[in-house]
């Protein structure tokens, strides 16, 4: 029988065998979140590791390769009803059983306004502002190589709006006491 194991066709038996050397991957995260100024926010993160790739697939594989991600998400709020978010976030190459992912990036934006006496709250939202995020992917192995392309279609917009019903104060109430959670 054979069964897929991270993309990979193996026989279930070699599987069993090997399952413990497939990947390995080890390396360091940081996180920073930090107050610029009152109206100025700023959320870090970036993790670099070691990854290396082992497989039996009738060729033996091994791959390895230095990686690492980062992700900023800054927020500003230029008057007190009103939050603007801007997202990044870069993913370098990596190594697979069967080739090679490219980098991805892309860029997020997305405003909030509070409205109604603050009961109210109109979003709008578009992602991939920038039409950067693809995978792109190379696959090889003895007497084969292909690339991979794929483009979904990423840059989309939403606008929505949510409001808020009831006394906020009632609503509050119970878990100040400890109680009324859900269970």
């Amino acid at each position: 029988t054979y069964q897929s194991k991270e993309s990979l066709l193996i026989p279930q038996e070699e599987w069993e065998r090997n399952k413990q050397s497939l990947c390995e991957a080890y390396g360091l995260e940081l996180n920073l979140s930090q107050p610029l100024t009152k109206w100025w926010r700023l959320l870090a993160n970036a993790s670099a590791y070691r990854n290396r790739v082992s497989a039996t697939t009738g060729t033996e594989a091994d791959l390895q390769n230095f990686a690492y991600t980062a992700r900023l998400n800054t927020t500003l709020s230029p008057h007190k009803k009103l939050d603007i978010q801007l997202t990044s976030t870069f993913n370098s190459a990596a190594v697979t059983p069967q080739g090679r992912i490219r980098p991805i990036y892309f860029t997020d934006v997305a405003a909030s306004l509070r409205v109604l006496k603050d009961r109210g709250t109109l979003t709008a939202r578009v992602s991939d502002v920038f039409n950067t995020n693809r995978l792109l992917f190379r696959s090889y192995a003895v007497g084969y190589e292909a690339d991979f392309d794929s483009k979904r279609e990423t840059r989309v917009g939403w606008l929505s709006f949510s409001y808020r019903f009831g006394n906020e104060q009632q609503r509050r109430a119970p878990q100040a006491r400890g109680g009324g959670g859900l269970g």
